[in-house]
């Protein structure tokens, strides 16, 4: 009996994979959603925390992006830097965007740099 319960088990878990795929896979899409319409209004913190949980979700290249855009429109420059580098170091192959993030965080290192004491 036991070998039977086994299969049991594994049938039963091999139905609900799926399933929990397909509720993070409409989760992201809600919530990447919602980033996109605050961002359209200008609500960049909300657009912030939104892609922030689509990053949780499904993390990637332009996630990571969405939260670094909107992360810098929210005045969050640590949040930016950090998603950005995550960015940079994926696969996005639009050069546009590549340069555009990595002239963004040369931007906010050179502004988040301490300043020096004059002598």
């Amino acid at each position: 009996m036991r070998p039977l319960a086994a299969v049991l088990a594994l049938l039963s878990l091999a139905a609900i994979v799926p399933q929990a795929r397909a509720d993070v896979a409409t989760r992201t899409r809600h919530f990447d959603a919602k980033g996109r319409a605050a961002y359209a209004r200008g609500r960049y913190g909300d657009a912030l925390r939104y892609f922030l949980r689509v990053n949780e979700q499904t993390p990637g290249p332009l996630a990571a992006y969405n939260v670094a855009v909107s992360a810098d429109l929210a005045g969050e420059p640590e949040l930016c830097l950090a998603h950005l580098a995550e960015y940079l170091a994926g696969d996005d192959a639009d050069p546009d965007r590549r340069k555009g993030a990595a002239e963004l965080m040369a931007k906010l290192r050179a502004g988040l740099a301490p300043t020096r004491l004059a002598h």
